[in-house]
């Protein structure tokens, strides 16, 4: 199996995380959709940072070091994917209150740091509105 063919067979596995709350496998979110979302959102985040986007990209797909900056960004984009999509199976009937708020006070963790830079508290605060 090639490289590339196994990164594609582990990436739509579905995310264990959810399990612990219930979610059922079949409609769990994949790795490779946790990606994807994240990756979206770290777009809409580094128009409000400087940061270099490669970095974050790869520590979004490869897990790779990132730098401070990079690996802030990349985080909040992770942290902000887990709570649009814990939102959904909360709509489904889903306990998912506390997964919220560990992902929500960790986020806000990583704001205070860019607590001055009110573009980015906006986009984020936008992103845990909708």
């Amino acid at each position: 199996m090639s490289s590339f063919s196994k990164i594609w067979v582990e990436n739509a596995r579905p995310r264990d995380i959810w399990f612990s709350v219930g979610v059922h496998p079949s409609i769990a979110e994949t790795y490779a959709e946790h990606t994807l979302l994240s990756l979206h959102i770290a777009l809409s985040l580094i128009e409000c940072i400087d940061v270099d986007l490669g970095c974050v990209v790869e520590r979004l797909v490869f897990g790779s070091e990132a730098g401070d900056k990079a690996e802030d960004i990349a985080r909040l984009a992770e942290l902000l994917a887990d709570i649009i999509i814990a939102k959904e199976y909360a709509r489904l009937g889903y306990d998912v209150k506390g997964f919220l708020r560990e992902r929500t006070l960790e986020v806000l963790e990583i704001l205070e740091e860019y607590g001055e830079n009110k573009k980015l508290v906006k986009k984020v605060d936008k992103i845990l509105k909708e």
